[in-house]
């Protein structure tokens, strides 16, 4: 599926690109809104639209109205999303982003996969207001990742629904995920990237966690021709994220994985301002679980494919 283009004004996607949104917590812990289209208020302190019948079969819209805000993580693996997204959760203001649209070719469809079989949905439609509902928070907000590789899968999923068969990736996932926005994920050293995917790759494991017990595992080997392979997987994906935006005319936060792990909270409230949440002056950050992964093993392995890489004719630097 070429990923190409159309509408200029889907910069933010979708019909609801116009609207504005903005969000404060009210003393009761619930989210209001500075700006309310016709409606009704349930008296829960949710807002739901006049409309909100679909047909048998499609993607609720009654679901999609308790989004009030979107956001994409767009990145490559290894990138520091588990990190940029446990940062968010922290927040408690930014969704539950997570990759709930990961492609797996064992498990095939999301309706077959993993987050299906826990939460007992069976039809594509179920999968999809699935997570519509456990990646957004009470205020509203919506938050998910994308990587570059299986992102085409995801359109072609999306397409095979009637409401999105007409659409084309931008204006689809504009109309699935209501003012969306986008934030492009990236990291500065790409040799260490690609070698912490090939260590994830032969662990399996692609995040630790705090108190968490791991597994035994196999001990990863250096292999210069896999972590050359996974290098190049970067740059094309990165490349092609940039090629998504420009030719959509989509003007992406670019966050920097170096930069996160420095200003970790900073970055978060960075993204919250993007979004337009307002939050309190002293918000205070939920508890890092997330355990760093890597050791002195991945700088060695780092400089050891520099090196080699250096060597071979016609590259100066990685």
């Amino acid at each position: 599926m070429e990923l190409h283009t159309a509408l200029s004004s889907a910069r933010r996607s979708g019909s609801h690109s116009a609207r504005k949104w903005r969000f404060c917590l009210t003393g009761n812990g619930r989210s209001e809104k500075s700006f309310v289209r016709s409606g009704k208020d349930d008296g829960n302190g949710r807002w739901w639209p006049k409309q909100t019948v679909g047909r048998r079969g499609y993607v609720q819209k009654l679901a999609q109205m308790n989004i009030q805000t979107s956001y994409a993580i767009c990145a490559v693996q290894r990138s520091g999303s588990f990190l940029l997204c446990e940062a968010l959760k922290n927040t408690g203001l930014a969704g539950m982003p997570e990759e709930y649209f990961l492609y797996k070719e064992d498990e095939g469809y999301w309706e077959n996969g993993w987050w299906a079989q826990r939460y007992g949905v069976t039809s594509r439609c179920e999968f999809i207001n699935l997570v519509l509902e456990k990646g957004t928070t009470v205020n509203g907000v919506f938050g998910a990742k994308l990587m570059w590789n299986y992102f085409p899968h995801v359109i072609r999923c999306l397409q095979e629904l009637p409401e999105y068969q007409e659409l084309e990736a931008p204006q689809l996932l504009g109309a699935l995920l209501p003012n969306l926005h986008y934030i492009w994920l990236v990291r500065a050293d790409k040799a260490r990237q690609a070698v912490s995917w090939a260590m994830a790759a032969q662990t399996d494991i692609y995040a630790a966690w705090q108190a968490e017990i791991q597994p035994t595992q196999q001990e990863p080997v250096f292999d210069f021709a896999q972590i050359d392979l996974l290098y190049n997987l970067i740059l094309e994906g990165e490349a092609g994220w940039q090629r998504f935006f420009q030719a959509n005319k989509i003007t992406p936060l670019r966050v920097v994985y170096e930069e996160l792990v420095d200003s970790y909270e900073a970055t978060a409230l960075q993204i919250l301002d993007y979004l337009e949440i307002i939050y309190p002056q002293n918000l205070v950050f939920g508890e890092r679980r997330l355990k760093k992964q890597a050791t002195a093993r991945n700088d060695k392995w780092a400089d050891k494919y520099r090196e080699m890489k250096r060597q071979m004719k016609g590259v100066d630097s990685i």
